[in-house]
């Protein structure tokens, strides 16, 4: 029932403060396998178990295991709430970070790009939430060598900064503007 799958997993994150590692990997399984007896495979709250079991996963250096149980998770969330849930937003990003932190950049690309193209699809093309992963995303493509995608980035971001000038009531104020000049100026190199 609910109750032992929030006690167990609460026990598996005492386990995991107190540096046992891999007796909070074999009690968060146990978690997982009775959420999916209890609420089923599509549910949030198995997502959510599978989701610390694959950071437990993580601490102990097992990273392909880990990003395939956030893979899992990130179908679960799709298939729950959507591909525009905050859930699976988060997820992406988790994955993004696990790629990243295996030195995949081409995944972690992947990753930031859907990351991107979802965050497009709430935001719109041009809103001014995208200047982060729109500038993470080219300088990951730069060190991948894909110059040519970078600066499409690149300049999308610049494009957006500059709407962000010419609608800023900041353009009365000469400092500001010299500031925000600067900015866009960088952005396009």
């Amino acid at each position: 029932n609910n109750d032992f799958i929030y006690v167990t997993s609460k026990i598996a994150s005492l386990m995991f403060l107190k540096g046992q590692t891999d007796r909070a990997v074999r009690t968060q399984a146990l978690v997982v396998r009775v959420s999916e007896r209890v609420f089923g495979i599509d549910h949030f709250n198995t997502a959510f178990s599978i989701i610390e079991l694959s950071n437990y996963i993580f601490e102990t250096r097992k990273f392909e295991q880990s990003i395939a149980l956030h893979s899992l998770a990130v179908l679960v969330f799709d298939l729950v709430g959507g591909p525009l849930n905050p859930s699976s937003l988060l997820c992406l990003q988790e994955m993004h970070l696990l790629f990243a932190q295996t030195k995949k950049l081409g995944p972690s690309a992947d990753a930031m790009e859907e990351l991107l193209r979802r965050n497009e699809r709430i935001f719109g093309e041009t809103d001014e939430h995208l200047l982060f992963l729109l500038g993470k995303l080219a300088a990951m493509k730069g060190d991948l060598g894909d110059f040519k995608e970078a600066s499409i980035l690149q300049a999308r971001k610049s494009l957006i900064l500059k709407r962000l000038l010419l609608n800023s009531s900041a353009q009365n104020d000469d400092y500001a503007r010299k500031i925000i000049d600067e900015k866009i100026t960088d952005s396009e190199y």
